[in-house]
This record gives structure tokens, sequence and C-alpha cells, in this order.
């Protein structure tokens, strides 16, 4: 269900982005198409770290994971 509404999301965004430039993408409406790839990113690996840690933990662990680990994923916390 959520990449559903992600897609229908970006397709309404980048339907107005484009209307509002007449046609053609601005470096600004690329940087939100990033955004919105970022934080689907975060939200589905939010949505992984519950199946180890507990809710509460998982607020600020992807960030000390990724920094300890270089950016590279581990499948046990750190």
């Amino acid at each position: 269900m959520f990449w559903i509404a992600a897609v229908v999301g970006a397709a309404v965004v980048i339907t107005l982005a484009l209307q509002q430039s007449g046609g053609e993408p601005t470096s600004t409406d690329l940087h939100l198409f990033a955004a919105l790839l970022v934080c689907a990113a975060g939200y589905t690996e939010g949505a992984t770290l519950t199946r180890e840690l507990p809710s509460w933990q998982v607020t600020d662990h992807p960030s000390l994971r990724y920094s300890r680990t270089g950016g590279q994923r581990r499948c046990k916390p750190a």
C-alpha cells in the first residue's frame, strides 16, 4: 500500500511541477524528486529495523548504523 501511495503522490507532484514550469523540469523539481526517493527509502528502512529493534530505538538507529558502517547496511544492529 505504501508504494502505491508513493507512486501516486510522486506522479501528482511531477505533473504539477511540469505544468507550472512549462513542461521542462528544473533543478528544483529534480531536488524535490530526489527528496521523495530518500524519504521513501528511510521509511522502508525504518520498517525493516522494527523487525530487529524495539520501535523506540528505530528513530535514531539508522543514522548510527550508517555512520559506523560507512553507508553499508548490516543485517544485525551494530
